[in-house]
């Protein structure tokens, strides 16, 4: 069920990409437009990348791996906010 909704979400954030690219290609290089629908374009894009790369890591990996990389995760998380401060 899960992983059936991820792949309606990334064929969604594929058609919206696609979609941008073409109103993009319909507005002046440089104008106020052009650039709120590039930073959108960019937006998508990066999060597109991150459903896509979390979705093929819970496939590779088992319960247990993952929720070791989570502990990794947050300490090093943890490690940056700290140096922040």
């Amino acid at each position: 069920m899960i992983r059936s909704m991820l792949g309606i979400a990334i064929d969604l954030r594929h058609r919206q990409v696609k979609t941008l690219l073409r109103e993009l290609g319909r507005v002046t290089p440089g104008s106020d437009k052009f650039k709120a629908k590039l930073k959108v374009l960019n937006d998508d894009v990066e999060h597109h990348a991150e459903e896509e790369m979390f979705f093929k890591v819970r496939k590779a990996m088992n319960s247990k791996e993952l929720e070791e990389l989570g502990h990794e995760m947050e300490a090093a998380k943890q490690k940056r906010v700290r140096k922040a401060s």
